[in-house]
């Protein structure tokens, strides 16, 4: 059964991506995981996140990740957002129906990334409408910058994101990664309004040009923080 989450609750503060933590000997640190998710939370961040880049998939094993994310999603009481690696739709279902069962949080989603190269728009939606059904909580796409067959980069356009949205109410977000401020504005003049876009890269001043340049509602978007991840009461004037 789905839980039913109102998604603005992932834009009650900027997003703050973590790092992973760890040990002599390459072993997990996740008590210094918890007791940085404890900072934060002591400090004011009400939405948390894990990521393929902050939290360094690339160096983590897939139970790895797991470890990280249920530690997080068991000690921080507000909003959290739990990537997960890039899997094969079969390996991923696996990964969804394991965190169907083991996640408690009421305020969880998880971010999903699309794996294999990028052919046609409805590939893309398919993987993610097929994966975000299976999911008891809401789903995030992250945005990165995908390959096309003959190996030119292609990032997500806001038809792409509005078809996707369509194809499952599961769907309420996603993180983007558009490098250039001219398309971030024209994503976000045409994708829709009544789902949650996670600026990142520039962060805030991304998030304030975007804005100002669309006079837009805020209702729906967040940040990822930079420096504040290290200063979280600094974002306390959002």
């Amino acid at each position: 059964m789905k839980r039913i989450i109102d998604e603005t609750v992932f834009v009650s503060s900027p997003v703050f991506p973590l790092p992973p933590f760890f040990r002599e000997h390459h072993l997990l640190g996740v008590r210094e995981f918890g007791d940085y998710i404890n900072f934060l939370k002591i400090n004011g961040a009400k939405v948390l996140m894990t990521t393929e880049g902050t939290t360094s998939f690339d160096l983590l094993s897939t139970g790895e990740i797991s470890v990280f994310n249920k530690t997080l999603s068991d000690s921080f009481p507000h909003a959290c957002i739990l990537g997960l690696p890039r899997l094969g739709l079969e390996k991923l279902l696996e990964q969804i129906k394991w965190y169907n069962e083991n996640i408690i949080n009421d305020k969880a989603a998880l971010m999903l990334l699309f794996p294999e190269r990028f052919y046609s728009d409805n590939q893309v939606v398919d993987f993610f409408a097929e994966a975000a059904e299976a999911s008891a909580v809401p789903v995030f796409i992250h945005g990165r910058q995908l390959v096309r067959a003959f190996g030119a980069p292609f990032y997500y356009t806001a038809d792409l994101m509005n078809k996707i949205y369509d194809a499952s109410s599961n769907i309420v977000g996603m993180k983007e990664e558009e490098k250039s401020i001219d398309n971030v504005l024209e994503f976000c003049h045409n994708v829709r309004k009544d789902r949650v876009c996670i600026f990142s890269g520039k962060g805030m001043s991304k998030y304030n040009v975007v804005w100002n340049n669309l006079q837009g509602d805020k209702s729906h978007s967040t940040y990822l923080v930079g420096i504040g991840s290290l200063c979280p009461m600094i974002e306390n004037v959002y």
